[in-house]
């Protein structure tokens, strides 16, 4: 029995709360027993509340991030906001990593026990996005560059590894193995993206051996 849902038929919506003089709400004890615990699960500190909180942050200084972080360079050294690196597309990002993660593990924003916890997180937010400048913002892409010379021209072959490295043969160290993938000796994959500086080498690609016995090079001019 009881009011369901307020304003209940013939009560002033200014009479108890809109339920009139008397009335009863149905169910009210459990239902406020329950609205209570709604709230006192949003308030409670936990990942929930660590991802709240490192997002205001980042909103709170987004001008700072937007005008000072997310910048690319020209070759020339001059700079401008990102084409592919953005605040919002960060903080989505940044949302799915730390709660789902990845491989199981998730993007580490602070500790849960306490009122300072997410301090912590902070500065894990800041040190990625120093190397993320570092490897990738600067350039405004996310695959690798192709940027090392061999005599004064760029072999098609640094898909397979710059700076004497061979991708191919690399290994992860066994904490991170489950990350590894094992090698497909026939695939074949392009880049999305390459530098953006005039008469930049195109994105990367990598085939197999038995389909491109050799490779070529592009000049540098």
């Amino acid at each position: 029995g009881g009011c369901h849902l307020p304003p209940c038929d013939g009560a002033a919506a200014n009479v108890n709360g809109g339920i009139g003089a008397g009335a009863t709400i149905h169910l009210q004890e459990e239902r406020l027993n329950n609205f209570k615990t709604v709230l006192e699960a949003l308030e409670r500190p936990g990942e929930k509340a660590l991802i709240r909180a490192a997002s205001k942050y980042i909103n709170d200084y987004k001008d700072i991030i937007n005008s000072q972080i997310l910048l690319s360079q020209t070759p020339q050294g001059q700079l401008y906001p990102s084409y592919r690196y953005s605040l919002p597309d960060f903080l989505d990002a940044l949302i799915v990593i730390a709660e789902e993660g990845v491989g199981g593990r998730k993007f580490y924003l602070g500790e849960p026990t306490g009122a300072q916890g997410v301090k912590y997180g902070i500065v894990n937010v800041i040190m990625f996005l120093a190397q993320a400048y570092k490897e990738s913002i600067q350039y405004d892409a996310c695959d690798e560059n192709n940027w090392e010379l061999v005599n004064d021209r760029f072999p098609l072959s640094n898909a397979c590894g710059q700076l004497d490295m061979s991708y191919q043969d690399m290994h992860c160290s066994e904490e991170e193995a489950y990350m590894e993938c094992p090698v497909k000796p026939e695939m074949e994959q392009y880049a999305l993206t390459s530098a953006l500086w005039f008469q930049a080498p195109a994105p990367f690609y990598c085939g197999p051996k038995s389909k491109y016995p050799t490779t070529g090079f592009r000049h540098r001019h």
